[in-house]
């Protein structure tokens, strides 16, 4: 049961400071809505992860 409990919390943990970091995408963006930013967030999110694991692997992946 604990273990449980103790999972319930991460996912709202998580899930607030994903809701909080996309807040903030949107402000510093002028974005309006919710879909579009949510994937734009989500595309500039795994550019950034390509682009530093290229980075990490001396450009050749």
């Amino acid at each position: 049961m604990n273990r449980q409990l103790d999972t319930t919390k991460v996912v709202v943990y998580i899930t607030t400071f994903v809701a909080d970091i996309l807040s903030a995408y949107k402000i510093i963006n002028h974005l309006n809505g919710f879909k579009i930013p949510k994937l734009k967030f989500g595309n500039e999110l795994e550019n950034e992860i390509v682009k530093e694991l290229t980075r990490m692997c001396g450009g050749n992946p």
